[in-house]
């Protein structure tokens, strides 16, 4: 896990625990099994309903990618292979760019040139890099819409356990006593507590998260698109140099 997101996890329930000693509170009495059983299970029954089993397993690989480092598109690199293609097309042609498409690691930027040699005009071009595109902007969105929804509803099971924890202290008030009547309504307000937490410290981030990376790896390929369109059009490296780095915001 990336050192700041760390340190944000730990400020967020560091935050909670001052905050508990500071009104002499005790840690012990802030656990309790039963509300989390709701919140668990309640969300993850409203999930499951919600977006079915299949989007579910994906939740294991989307925390992965949430957790990890955050990788920044190497647009200086793009760019030295895309002015080396565009100067292989001025001298060779086109067929002679695929003698450097295996040293390509980017997929997308591969298939675009590929598209080039096999000799697609500019509307197929288009067509098939925003169809790819398209496809990977909806999976990201359902993924991210798993972790939105369940901050949604982790906050509305706190309250239906807190409703709970109420009607069950309401049916015993007579056995309770003044003093049981005050730790009964504590602990009902617990499934509230631990529904708002959960939603603020872990589903809500990793959803903003998600989205984050998500943008970022659309933007990079809408700009890769942009630039094998140019590059298909035979520019000149010095011009399609200049225009790239515009797009990139990639200075001389």
């Amino acid at each position: 896990m990336e050192f700041g997101r760390i340190i944000g996890l730990i400020s967020g329930i560091g935050a909670m625990l001052i905050a508990i000693a500071l009104e002499k509170g005790q840690y012990i009495a802030y656990v309790n099994l039963s509300a989390f059983i709701i919140i668990a299970g309640g969300s993850f029954g409203a999930i499951l309903l919600s977006v079915g089993f299949s989007e579910i397993k994906r939740i294991p690989p989307l925390l992965k990618i949430a957790v990890s480092k955050d990788t920044v598109p190497d647009y200086d690199r793009t760019l030295k292979i895309l002015i080396e293609l565009a100067t292989i097309v001025r001298k060779q042609g086109y067929l002679a760019l695929e003698t450097k498409l295996q040293s390509i690691n980017d997929p997308f930027l591969k298939r675009g040139i590929g598209l080039i040699i096999d000799g697609f005009n500019e509307s197929s071009i288009i067509e098939s890099l925003e169809y790819e595109i398209l496809s990977l902007s909806r999976r990201h969105k359902n993924g991210i819409e798993i972790f939105n929804l369940l901050g949604g509803y982790a906050p509305t099971m706190g309250i239906i356990g807190t409703v709970l924890g109420l009607v069950n202290m309401l049916l015993h008030m007579g056995q309770l006593g003044s003093e049981g009547l005050g730790h009964a309504v504590a602990v009902a307000f617990i499934a509230t507590l631990y529904g708002i937490a959960f939603a603020n410290l872990i589903f809500l981030p990793i959803g903003a998260n998600l989205k984050g990376k998500s943008e970022r790896e659309i933007a990079y390929r809408r700009v890769i698109l942009k630039s094998i369109l140019i590059l298909q059009t035979g520019e000149n490296p010095r011009i399609l140099e200049d225009k790239i780095r515009s797009m990139m915001g990639v200075k001389s």
